[in-house]
């Protein structure tokens, strides 16, 4: 709403629909973006735990290695000073939506689905 130029006050029915429009548009951007980046540290904490694993340099076993969605879950929960129930629904639907859920993706994509909407989706069809 700061793109706005001038008072809210003065702007008429039109222009202060289009603000709403607007600034619901980028907040539902944002969350696809959180959803984007969720996966993304599922996906690179994987990939770290594989390179560790690959190395053969004292490799932990396997009941030592936590699940790459944990890890994120506990990196999200402290980074964005979530709980760590919400952190977990965060990560399990940003690892359904871009991996399982085509069409809910470019829904979120297109700033179409709110956050708790998409995530609450995402979770329910996981």
């Amino acid at each position: 709403m700061r793109a706005v130029p001038e008072a809210l006050d003065t702007l008429g029915a039109e222009a202060l629909s289009e603000v709403a429009r607007s600034a619901t548009l980028a907040q539902n951007l944002a969350a696809a973006t959180r959803l984007r980046a969720a996966h993304h540290l599922v996906e690179a904490l994987a990939r770290l735990d594989e390179a560790a694993h690959d190395d053969g340099a004292s490799p932990r076993p396997a009941f030592a290695r936590l699940d790459p969605t944990d890890r994120a879950r506990d990196h999200l929960a402290a980074a964005m000073s979530l709980t760590c129930w919400h952190a977990a629904r965060l990560v399990t639907a940003g690892t359904q939506i871009h991996t399982r859920l085509p069409l809910l993706r470019k829904a979120v994509d297109r700033g179409l689905l709110p956050e708790q909407l998409a995530i609450d989706t995402a979770c329910r069809l996981a």
